[in-house]
């Protein structure tokens, strides 16, 4: 089945940055000292150490979307850097409960470290519906002073549920120090994950973390009564009660009533991954 996908839309939003002394890759958010283990957000709650300093900038603007049919949605910028398009938000389904996602601010941030200067882009997004979303995706672009494009990254969550808010890293692969502005829109599909799977379920599941990534695993237990094309494991890693990333684990054709071990990782640019100090995952079944 084709899923129906919907845009947000946030405009450039700084002609200055924050420029930030320390490490590679620390932000805005506070941070807490890493936990070897912790459990999953069903169970017993969360674990984090002290608060380190932060550095907090605040939004330049804050725009609020609600996605509706054929409706072209627009924004001030408050830089220089120019739109590359005008995205369209296109709802092609009706449910009695809806996610509504909005990208509820931005920020650009730059950081000096050992060897360069660091940029990147946060992104909070919220979901200010009464249903569960489908995959999100953000994406950020980054401008010099002449407005030139200089690059674009891109990332992605499994779904958000009511409520839940979603602050995207999306970092700048090269040297920013010409770095001088962003854009940042978006799109999410509406058709969400099923939550709970008849006959599939997640046990024993937990956290840990190296020096390189955080990782969730635990066993899919599966009682079902035929094979599965694909299984697989959506993990979300929580800060509090920010959402910093999601994490897939997947293997095909497991045959009925096998049970599966999974491993699904966070990890890359800023080391962001350190101050995770909660969980949640579902299993995703297909069967063709």
């Amino acid at each position: 089945m084709e899923r129906s996908r919907r845009k947000f839309l946030l405009a450039s939003t700084a002609t200055t940055v924050g420029l930030l002394a320390g490490c590679s890759g620390s932000e805005e958010m506070e941070e807490t000292d890493p936990t070897e283990t912790t459990t999953d957000r069903s169970m017993a709650g969360t674990t984090g150490g002290e608060a380190a300093t932060e550095t907090t900038r605040e939004p330049t603007n804050t725009p609020t979307m609600t996605p509706t049919t054929t409706v072209s949605p627009t924004a001030t910028a408050t830089s220089t850097a120019a739109a590359t398009s005008t995205p369209t938000t296109t709802a092609t389904t009706t449910a009695a409960s809806e996610s509504t996602i909005s990208i509820e601010n931005s920020t650009l941030e730059k950081q000096e470290s050992s060897y360069r200067t660091e940029a990147y882009a946060l992104g909070t997004v919220v979901n200010g519906g009464s249903g569960v979303s489908g995959q999100l995706s953000l994406e950020a672009r980054f401008y010099d002073d002449e407005d030139n494009l200089l690059d674009s990254t891109t990332g992605t969550l499994p779904y958000l549920k009511p409520g839940e808010t979603w602050v995207g890293y999306l970092p700048y692969l090269d040297d920013g120090e010409a770095v001088k502005s962003h854009e940042i829109d978006g799109e999410y599909e509406t058709e969400p994950p099923k939550l709970e799977v008849d006959g599939v379920s997640v046990a024993d599941a937990s956290m840990s973390k190296t020096e390189y990534d955080a990782t969730v695993t635990g066993t899919v237990e599966n009682s079902l009564d035929e094979d599965v094309d694909y299984l697989g494991a959506l993990a979300r890693f929580w800060r509090d009660d920010v959402i910093l990333a999601g994490g897939l684990d997947n293997i095909t054709d497991v045959p009925a009533g096998e049970n599966w071990s999974f491993e699904a990782s966070y990890m890359g640019y800023g080391e962001r991954w350190e101050g995770a100090n909660d969980f949640d995952v579902i299993p995703e079944v297909s069967i063709f």
